[in-house]
C-alpha cells in the first residue's frame, strides 16, 4: 500500500487489484465496519451462486426434455432384446428413467479408470458435451474428445476378449470400439454398474448414429475383416491410451449410473 496502517483502518481489496483504505477513528469501529462488509459481501457471493446454480438446473431441464424425447422406448427395448442383463430391468420405461440419470450425471462428469496396453489403470475424468454429441476425456494434462459417430460399438467383457486387447478383461469391463480400430477399455467396480454404462452408452450411441446418417453424414465404416478377431499387432501401433478403464477405488459410487 506504500503507506503504514494500524488497527483503526480498514482495506477493501478488490477483484481489479485496487485497494481502498478507510480510517475509522478506532479500532472497535474498524472491527465493526470489517465485520459488516466481510458479512455483506458473503451474502452477495451466495447469492450469485444461487442464481447461476438455478440457470444451470434451468439449462439442466431443457437439455433433460430434449433428451428424454430423443430416447423412445422401442429404442431401450430393442437394446434389451438384443443385449439382456441380468442387473438392468426388463421394463423399457426403467430403462428411460435410468438413461436420463446416466446422462445427467455424464454432463457433470464422472471419474474413470483407464487401462493402458500393460495392463495398468490411470484416472480420468469422462464427461458428455452438450447435445452429447461427444465424449470427452480429461487426465493430467491431456484431454481427448472422441464424436459419438465414430463409435463402432460397444462392447462387453466377454466381446472384448474376441478383440486381443492385449490385456486381461472381465465382466467388470467396458470397451468402446471405434471405427479407426482403436479402443477404449473402462473397468467398473462391480459388473451392475458395468452393464448399466453398456446399455446407455449403447442406446447413446445407436441414436447418434441414426440422426447423423439421416442428416447426410456418411453411414459407419464397416469392420476389417477378420471382425471380433484383428490382431494385437494393429493395435500395438496406436496410442497407449487406446485402452481405458473405468471407475476403481471410487467405482463403487462414480461406476454407478
Amino acid at each position: 500500500l506504500e503507506f503504514e496502517v494500524d488497527a483503526a483502518m480498514v482495506v477493501l481489496e478488490l477483484v481489479s487489484g485496487l485497494c481502498i483504505t478507510f480510517h475509522l477513528g478506532h479500532a472497535q469501529a474498524a472491527e465493526d465496519f470489517a465485520f459488516f462488509m466481510r458479512l455483506l459481501t458473503s451474502m452477495q457471493r451466495q447469492r450469485r451462486q444461487q442464481r447461476r446454480g438455478a440457470g444451470e438446473r434451468r439449462r439442466s431441464a431443457d437439455d433433460d426434455a430434449r433428451s428424454e424425447c430423443s430416447v423412445q422406448t422401442a429404442a431401450c427395448q430393442q437394446q434389451l432384446n438384443s443385449a439382456p442383463m441380468a442387473s438392468v430391468a426388463n421394463d423399457p420405461k426403467e430403462v428411460k428413467k435410468m438413461f436420463k440419470m446416466f446422462t445427467e450425471t455424464m454432463r457433470r462428469g464422472r471419474d474413470f479408470y483407464v487401462m493402458r496396453q500393460d495392463g495398468s489403470m490411470f484416472d480420468a475424468e469422462c464427461a458428455l458435451l452438450k447435445g452429447h454429441d461427444d465424449f470427452v476425456m480429461r487426465w493430467e494434462q491431456h484431454q481427448r474428445v472422441i464424436p459419438l459417430r465414430e463409435m463402432l460399438q460397444v462392447r462387453t467383457g466377454e466381446e472384448a476378449r474376441k478383440l486381443r486387447l492385449g490385456f486381461p478383461v472381465d465382466d467388470r469391463c467396458a470397451t468402446l470400439e471405434l471405427q479407426a480400430g482403436e479402443c477404449i477399455t473402462f473397468k467398473f467396480g462391480h459388473k451392475e454398474a458395468c452393464e448399466r454404462f453398456i446399455l446407455c452408452m449403447r442406446i447413446l450411441v445407436d441414436k447418434k448414429r441414426q440422426r447423423f446418417a439421416s442428416g447426410g453424414f456418411a453411414p459407419a465404416a464397416a469392420p476389417p475383416p477378420g471382425g471380433l478377431g484383428r490382431s494385437n499387432s494393429t493395435r500395438s501401433a496406436r496410442s497407449e491410451v487406446s485402452s481405458v478403464a473405468a471407475g476403481a477405488p471410487h467405482a463403487g459410487a462414480s461406476g454407478d449410473t
